[in-house]
This record gives structure tokens, C-alpha cells and sequence, in this order.
């Protein structure tokens, strides 16, 4: 837009939190299908040591919807047991960063709070319904890389905030299927995520 510059279908957008609308259609295919229902409290869905608790470490009721309207009481991304504690090591994936549960931060639909571990733990919650993970996004272009629609030298993708969290993952799961990637505001480093500015 500042460089008056038209898009074309080579024009490359970041994902950000766009992704977070394709998380929210997952989950809802998921919920026509029955697999899932949105009042459902997720700590039905999660082993015991992925609740979501309290403050005081207390289960408490937490529903799908909640989680897709940011009204869950969780943080919006800072902080918590699944934090990288060193900066320095490989990016914690999706399901480490789950793994150790969440605490809320305000009472379950008492206030709105932008929240990417809300949306990451519905995106979990969907998958694991669907019996697939986000391990797809790596076997499409795995498939594209098969079928000759690219090659790996031409392959590249890019994401930033939810998205960054996507593709820095798959980069690390899979680095031969890609020649480049763009990986913007990324919800990867947890230890210095408190630093980052407002929106990332």
C-alpha cells in the first residue's frame, strides 16, 4: 500500500493471526461432524496434566467457545510452564508447549482476552478430533514436491504470528522439503515472548 505497488498472484501476505480464522474453521468442521461440541469443558478432551486450571491449580470449565471468542481467561501468550527456559536451544513445537497445561488468568467468560494459547489449544483440540495433525501442512508439500506442481528448490513458505509458529515448526520437523523460510513475529521464543511488542 506505502509503495503504491498493485498485487499480483506472486504477491506474498503473511499469514499472522489469519490463521487463527483457518484454526476456528477447523474446529468447526470438526463440531458439524460431532466430533467435537463447543460447550464441551476441554479438560474432557485433555490428559489430566493439560488441563486448564486456576491460579490456584484448581480444573476449571473451559469450553471450545470460549477458546474461539478469547473469553477462555487465558493469557494472552506470556509466560506459563511451557516457556523455552533457554533461549538459545530449538523452538518448543506445538505439542511440548501444550503439554504442560495452562492457567487462566481471569474466571472463564468473565472478560475478553486476545489469546494465542487459546487458539493453539483449540487447533490442538481439532486435531487430535480430525486424528490428523498439523504435520498436513508438510505432507502437502510433500505432495506438491511428488507430483511435480514445484521442486524443493523452489519450494519456500512463509508465515508470521500463529503462522510463524506453523512454518518454524515444520521447518524444523521437515528442513528438506524447503529451500526458504520466511518466518515473521513468531510465537517461538518463550523465554523473552514478555519483551516482544503488543499484537506479535
Amino acid at each position: 500500500v506505502e509503495s503504491q505497488t498493485p498485487a499480483t498472484t506472486e504477491t506474498q501476505f503473511p499469514a499472522a493471526s489469519v490463521s487463527k480464522l483457518l484454526t476456528a474453521i477447523m474446529v468447526m468442521r470438526e463440531v458439524e461432524k460431532g466430533a467435537l461440541s463447543l460447550d464441551t469443558n476441554v479438560n474432557d478432551l485433555l490428559p489430566s496434566e493439560r488441563y486448564v486450571r486456576d491460579s490456584t491449580g484448581k480444573p476449571v470449565v473451559v469450553t471450545l467457545r470460549q477458546l474461539l471468542s478469547h473469553s477462555s481467561g487465558l493469557e494472552g501468550g506470556r509466560g506459563g510452564k511451557g516457556y523455552q527456559p533457554d533461549p538459545t536451544a530449538r523452538p518448543i513445537l506445538l505439542d511440548e508447549y501444550l503439554s504442560a497445561g495452562h492457567a487462566t488468568v481471569e474466571p472463564p467468560g468473565s472478560t475478553i482476552i486476545y489469546s494465542n494459547n487459546g487458539f493453539a489449544l483449540a487447533g490442538w483440540l481439532a486435531a487430535q478430533a480430525e486424528g490428523k495433525s498439523f504435520d498436513d501442512f508438510a505432507a502437502v508439500a510433500q505432495d506438491l514436491i511428488d507430483t511435480r506442481v514445484t521442486s524443493q528448490r523452489h519450494l519456500g513458505i512463509e508465515g508470521g504470528s500463529n503462522g510463524g509458529l506453523l512454518v518454524g515448526a515444520v521447518m524444523l520437523q521437515r528442513p528438506e522439503l524447503f529451500n526458504a523460510v520466511v518466518c515473521q513475529v513468531p510465537l517461538l521464543d518463550m523465554k523473552r515472548y514478555h519483551q516482544l511488542l503488543a499484537g506479535a
